[in-house]
């Protein structure tokens, strides 16, 4: 039995740091808003108390949002990707800065039109960096894959 107990206190911290690093859940959906054009639309749950950059940030600060959409000739991105939510404007010590973010949820948008009446798939990444009060989580890159057109 004192074995048993040494090893359960020994596993739950254990339990409790993977339940911290991964503070944001991406979701990832596609929405057509006329013929053959679709809104890929790239939703962060973001855990309480914790926040993530936006897409543009001071220089030599923080690693910012980063969308990435694979090359498709079957497709054309329209314009940039655009960020739904409420920003915040944080003060970093340790970068003597300002920086805008997210809490709870952000929305990033990017439009793209199918040529043709082509099915096809839109593949990309997003890389983001998380942080609460105290510390920054390395930066993790989220690939998403998403049937569009046809």
């Amino acid at each position: 039995m004192k074995y048993f107990i040494i090893s359960l206190l020994l596993i739950c911290p254990v339990l409790l740091h993977a339940q911290i690093n991964n503070p944001v859940k991406w979701t990832f959906s596609s929405k057509k808003v006329s013929s053959n054009v679709y809104e890929l639309q790239m939703k962060a749950g973001i855990d309480q108390g914790w926040h993530i950059y936006a897409q543009q940030v001071p220089e030599n600060t923080v690693e910012p949002t980063v969308i990435t959409i694979s090359k498709n000739p079957l497709l054309k991105v329209e314009g940039k990707v655009k960020e739904n939510g409420r920003l915040k404007k944080l003060f970093e010590k340790d970068y003597n800065a300002t920086l805008p973010c997210y809490e709870n949820e952000v929305s990033f948008v990017q439009r793209v039109e199918v040529k043709g009446a082509a099915k096809t798939k839109i593949k990309g990444t997003v890389r983001f960096m998380v942080c609460d009060d105290h510390q920054c989580l390395p930066p993790k890159e989220i690939e998403f894959n998403l049937p569009i057109g046809g």
